[in-house]
């Protein structure tokens, strides 16, 4: 994706920019990794 800032981590995890993050929230995959 796009460099953007900010980036976003969850604990060690490197999620990437707000695109990456609403990514993961459209496949279901965000709440797995925020428990």
């Amino acid at each position: 994706g796009k460099r953007t800032i900010p980036q976003i981590f969850i604990e060690d995890y490197h999620v990437g920019g707000y695109e990456e993050l609403r990514a993961l929230e459209k496949k279901g995959e965000l709440d797995n990794l925020i428990k």
